[in-house]
């Protein structure tokens, strides 16, 4: 009874199947049947597809635009289906109402797309956007490059400058207490690159303890603010055993966001002959006022330019002045006695000219 219901709506009874007008030939009806089967599997796979790729890509624009293309391609599909169906059966009302719903579903879309075309032509073209985007990421790279390359070269550079001044240098992460070195830096206290750490603690243990307060005081000074550069002479142990005088200098090179020390570097110089070399002349020094003092030998020394006089302490002891009081010739002439000045004046002008000076 349902079953002829439904025959009865679909005005089956009226109608004759679409095979008699192809007088069911097998060969047309196989040209019908099987153009109607492909042509409808690709409808309901080309939607599929869409569908699929909307979901994968969530920045789709107007994806509903998508949505309605696939609703009018299905629709289509099964127009082609019902027309398979209409060979066998005559369900010409069915076919009817899915090209009436295939129509308002086309019409539907046919708006979207004219009111969305608008907004789509106002958006960025998509290709000429990621093409600036590559080519700014290409010269940026060719810039890093660049930049790397200069670094590279500058680097070498300071690292040829170091080797030939034989200057140690050294690089302090304060934060994970890493210290990278040179091998001048190593060398020059008696060891290999491999033989000294990464670490301050081994730097520490080679400063003489007579050093290690002040040399502390400088580094945190610097580290905290009180003192723009650290600079600093003082002893370092060689691996011999020895003593090294080093000139220590270095100052901070990075800071945190709360203005707190992260990185400091340096240079280490050996000033050991130079040190040897004060402590010889301090040495002479104190042996020539020694024999001076025994002698009652004072000396003297001008410097005609200044116009100022540097006397040996026997020198102030003799004319019974206080070591270190500021002369100039005008001066000396002052404690020369009146009858003797002129005298003592034109052996000066003599000695100044060329001409032996004694008096």
């Amino acid at each position: 009874m349902m079953m002829k219901t439904s025959i009865d709506f679909f005005g089956i009874n009226n109608f004759t199947p679409h095979g008699y007008c192809l007088s069911w030939d097998s060969t047309l009806l196989l040209l019908h049947v099987m153009s109607g089967a492909v042509t409808a599997f690709s409808y309901f796979m080309i939607p599929l597809v869409i569908f699929t790729f909307i979901k994968q890509r969530k920045d789709i624009p107007y994806s509903n635009v998508f949505l309605m293309f696939c609703a009018f391609i299905v629709a289509c599909g099964m127009t082609h289906v019902i027309s398979i169906m209409t060979i066998w059966m005559p369900v010409y009302w069915l076919d009817g109402w899915l090209k009436a719903l295939t129509a308002i579903l086309s019409l539907m879309t046919l708006c979207v797309v004219f009111r969305v075309v608008p907004q789509a032509l106002q958006l960025p073209n998509t290709v000429a956007v990621l093409r600036n985007e590559i080519q700014e990421r290409e010269k940026a790279e060719h810039a890093k490059n660049l930049a790397l390359t200069a670094l590279q070269a500058s680097e070498e550079r300071l690292r040829l400058v170091l080797e030939g001044a034989e200057v140690g240098f050294w690089d302090w992460d304060i934060e994970t207490d890493n210290v990278e070195r040179n091998e001048i830096w190593a060398t020059m206290l008696g060891y290999s690159h491999e033989d000294i750490s990464q670490t301050s603690h081994q730097w520490a243990e080679l400063i003489h303890p007579d050093d290690k307060e002040k040399v502390w005081q400088s580094v945190t000074d610097t580290l905290e603010g009180r003192s723009l550069v650290h600079k600093i002479e003082h002893r370092m142990y060689h691996k011999d055993g020895g003593i090294k005088w080093v000139l220590d200098h270095g100052r901070v090179m990075q800071f945190d966001a709360n203005g707190k020390a992260r990185r400091m570097s340096g240079t280490q110089t050996d000033i050991t002959e130079r040190k040897h070399a004060e402590e010889a002349l301090l040495r002479s020094r104190h042996d020539l006022n020694h024999a001076q003092a025994v002698a009652h030998i004072g000396s003297w020394r001008m410097d005609i330019c200044k116009n100022s006089l540097s006397w040996s302490d026997e020198t102030y002891r003799i004319f019974g002045l206080p070591p270190g009081t500021p002369l100039t010739y005008q001066t000396f002439l002052d404690i020369v006695h009146p009858a003797d000045r002129a005298f003592v004046d034109a052996a000066w002008q003599d000695a100044l000219t060329g001409q032996q000076f004694s008096i």
